[in-house]
């Protein structure tokens, strides 16, 4: 009879120590602080690694049409790209932090034409002061349609040539200067601002017009 009784106290024993072993392991698995913050921010930290980039682009939408007499002959269109100091000692990326930190102030646009070797066809220049660069005509610039920069001009061929590249330009002064005052070429810091090669050449036979025009759009 002892002998149960001691048993019956073992077993006591025993299933007390289980007991209190599984209540360890259990305030054991309990978070300490901090712990909670830095597991939720694991948790966010990997949800935002499934969320796609968005960036901001930048798009130079070009249409070149060519007349003959007034009738059409071509109509080419087709989308360039931002240059950057990446790919040219100044570009376009440049052009928009100096101004959107004030570095400079904002001048005349221009708006290339060349062959397919890179030698210059014609330029459109938006201020008639930088004619000293040879300008072959006026380039109007306008901001009617909220969130685009619209260049658009006109050229009469002198001889048949044929366009394989274009680009666009921009002038900056130094802050002081009012925009309406930087026209003046000596004083002017030229950026290249895009640029695109073609996949075929536009062909512009003597006397032929072609009216170009770019729209820099952004999203």
């Amino acid at each position: 009879m002892e002998g149960r009784k001691r048993l019956g106290f073992a077993l006591m024993f025993l299933a007390a120590v289980v007991l209190c072993a599984a209540a360890g392991f259990g305030i054991g698995r309990l978070q300490l602080p901090g712990q909670g913050v830095k597991a939720a921010a694991a948790v966010q930290d990997s949800s935002h690694r499934g969320v796609p980039v968005q960036g901001v682009k930048i798009h130079g939408w070009w249409t070149i049409k060519v007349f003959d007499h007034g009738r059409l002959v071509q109509n080419r269109q087709f989308e360039n790209s931002l240059l950057t100091v990446n790919q040219v000692g100044n570009g376009g990326d440049t052009v928009l932090a100096s101004l959107l930190t004030r570095q400079y102030s904002m001048g005349p646009w221009q708006l290339y034409a060349n062959d397919s070797g890179g030698g210059q066809l014609f330029q459109l220049s938006s201020s008639a002061d930088i004619g000293l660069q040879g300008v072959n005509g006026p380039l109007t610039v306008s901001g009617a349609t909220p969130g685009h920069v619209i260049l658009s001009g006109n050229y009469t061929a002198g001889s048949s040539i044929s366009i394989g590249k274009v680009a666009t330009s921009v002038s900056l002064c130094v802050a002081a200067t009012a925009p309406a005052s930087c026209v003046n070429y000596f004083n002017d810091f030229f950026f290249n601002f895009t640029s695109a090669t073609l996949g075929s050449a536009v062909a512009v036979a003597n006397g032929q017009i072609v009216q170009v025009k770019v729209d820099i759009s952004f999203s």
